[in-house]
């Protein structure tokens, strides 16, 4: 058994077929639109238990700015309104925040940036975008093979060129698998765009019995790789006798995201 090593940053891909049926500092914006910090989230899900965490924060944290939002129907406090990550203003605030003090704790230690709503997130076509296809092929679609990442390999935060960048450059690989006749995805995530094909449910693939379809392993024969913006990547697996081997990153079974 290999165990992987050193790889690409994380990405969440984290599709059609024949297989299942259809059915300077910029000024900051306001609303939903605009990057933000998230502060905290409630660990539970009790009534009035996000408004009483927006409090305490709000007095006991003496952030009196902190506002909730709503996420994928969870709600967050979070602060500030930022026109992309690289505002200098959004920098600073989250140093200031991650290095708080109160009472010997640093109580927002875990800030972190968060972009717009996914609504923005979704791209130049709708039935391209992987976050459509639950709805248009139902509660069976659960897999998709993830076989392109464009990514920054640096460790660094993608700017707002380089997202605009790999956006467009994973819509064209679609583009161009959809020409060949594939049924291929994108999806746009908050610092990588990745590329999909195929979508699989519980009949193509059994993770407990070891089972992938045919329809599956065909998929896989003819994307055998995961490209990281475009090219091969080779990285470096650790086996069970301590061994380390080089290989090229292969495609990745990923699920299919919840919008």
């Amino acid at each position: 058994m290999l165990a992987q090593g050193n790889t690409p940053p994380p990405t969440r891909a984290n599709a059609d077929t024949g297989g299942m049926q259809e059915v300077g500092v910029a000024q900051a914006p306001s609303g939903s639109s605009s990057w933000t910090i998230v502060l905290a989230r409630p660990t539970s899900s009790e009534a009035g238990a996000a408004e009483r965490l927006l409090q305490n924060i709000r007095t006991f944290g003496a952030e009196p700015e902190a506002r909730l939002e709503t996420r994928r129907g969870k709600p967050l406090v979070v602060l500030g309104r930022y026109a992309s990550p690289d505002d200098d203003r959004a920098r600073r605030e989250l140093d200031r925040l991650r290095t708080k003090v109160i009472d010997g704790q640093a109580i927002f230690a875990s800030a972190f940036l968060m972009p717009p709503p996914d609504e923005s997130l979704h791209g130049s076509n709708a039935v391209w975008d992987l976050r459509n296809v639950r709805q248009r092929f139902g509660a069976d679609a659960l897999y998709t093979l993830q076989i392109g990442v464009y990514t920054r390999l640096d460790g660094r935060a993608p700017s707002a060129s380089d997202l605009a960048q790999f956006r467009a450059a994973a819509e064209q690989a679609v583009a161009r698998l959809r020409a060949d006749g594939e049924q291929a995805f994108y999806h746009h995530g908050p610092g990588a765009s990745t590329i999909t094909v195929g979508v699989f449910s519980e009949a193509d693939h059994d993770p407990a019995g070891g089972f992938d379809s045919p329809r599956l392993e065909e998929a896989r024969e003819q994307h055998p790789n995961n490209l990281v913006n475009g090219q091969g990547f080779n990285e470096t697996l650790r086996t069970d006798s301590g061994q380390s081997v080089r290989r090229l990153q292969r495609s990745q079974l990923v699920a299919i995201p919840d919008r």
